[in-house]
């Protein structure tokens, strides 16, 4: 029973997933378009990779562009943590390459700290 994590840089037209497992190994990286199908797609992927097992996501929009994204996540059972774009461009800082990995951040911001994500809801 794996237990994994996805990062979702979330944008207006397209989101970037970045898969990842207990141990930090990327499982999947993939662009995909803000349409239902598409993301449809990309959730069914990532649950056959945790084989069925719920997933921790986690991304930097809560509202817009990720609107469709979120509904679908909360729909098809997922958890989603929401991390504010502040702590994402403060943790930029510390990554080379600065925001180019923004959605591995998302992954590695999975640990507990002392500003530990909010949990999204649903409008």
């Amino acid at each position: 029973m794996p237990k994994l994590w996805a990062g979702i840089d979330a944008g207006k037209h397209e989101h970037h997933c970045v898969v990842i497992d207990d141990a930090g190994k990327k499982l999947l990286s993939e662009r995909v378009e803000n349409d239902e199908a598409t993301l449809l797609e990309l959730i069914a992927t990532a649950v056959d990779l945790a084989a069925g097992e719920q997933i921790i996501c986690a991304t930097d929009l809560n509202a817009g562009g990720a609107a469709l994204l979120i509904s679908l996540l909360a729909d098809n059972g997922q958890q989603l943590l929401y991390i504010p774009g502040r702590i994402i461009h403060h943790a930029s800082a510390t990554y080379p390459g600065g925001w180019q990995n923004g959605c591995q951040r998302c992954c590695d911001h999975r640990r507990p700290s002392p500003h530990a994500p909010r949990l999204a809801t649903r409008a």
